[in-house]
C-alpha cells in the first residue's frame, strides 16, 4: 500500500518498508511523465482509495483538493474471507493522511474496477459474514473514480 510514508502503520510488507524502492518508482513515474497510472493492490485485509504523491504531506507539492502533485492513484481491495484490521484506525488515517480519500479497515469484500479511455472507476463491495452460509449480503461501500489525465480520486456518481 502506497499510503504510509513515515506516518501511520509502518510494516515491512507495505511501501514504507521499502522506502528506497518506493522513492525510485515515484521518481521514475515523474521523470517519464507517465499518465493515468492506477495501482491495484490488496493483501492488507482492508479497503483504501488514495492519491499517490511523492510528498503527500507537503502542501507545496501536493494539493489533496485538486490532486495537483499526485503521480497515480491506488485502489486497495479487502479480502473476502480474511478478517480486517479493525475499525479504529480508519477515521484517524483519513483525517491525518491528506492523500487518503477513503478507507474501511474492518469489512470483508472485493473491488470491481471499470477502465475505459475516459476514466478508471472502482466500486468497493463489502460482504456479510462469510462463516454464515445463509448470509449472501453485499453492500456497495464506496465508489471512486479518476478521470483521464487527473491522477486524483474523487467520489464517483452512481
Amino acid at each position: 500500500v502506497m499510503l504510509s510514508t513515515g506516518r501511520g502503520l509502518p510494516q515491512a510488507d507495505q511501501w514504507d518498508g521499502y522506502p528506497a524502492a518506493r522513492a525510485r518508482l515515484l521518481r521514475d513515474l515523474e521523470a517519464s511523465r507517465a499518465r493515468d497510472v492506477v495501482f491495484l493492490t490488496g493483501d492488507v485485509h482492508s479497503s483504501w482509495a488514495l492519491d499517490v504523491a511523492a510528498s503527500p504531506f507537503d502542501a507545496a507539492t501536493y494539493d489533496p483538493a485538486t490532486g495537483r502533485g499526485a503521480l497515480a492513484v491506488e485502489i486497495v481491495t479487502p479480502a473476502v474471507s480474511s478478517p480486517g484490521l479493525g475499525a479504529g484506525y480508519a477515521a484517524r488515517h483519513v483525517a491525518s493522511h491528506p492523500h487518503l480519500a477513503w478507507a474501511d479497515l474492518s469489512a470483508r469484500g472485493f473491488v470491481l474496477v471499470e477502465l475505459d479511455a475516459e476514466r478508471a472507476r472502482a466500486d468497493w463491495i463489502h460482504v456479510g459474514d462469510v462463516e454464515d452460509e445463509d448470509d449472501e449480503s453485499e453492500t456497495l461501500a464506496a465508489s471512486f473514480e479518476t478521470r483521464a489525465g487527473a491522477s486524483h480520486l474523487v467520489p464517483a456518481r452512481p
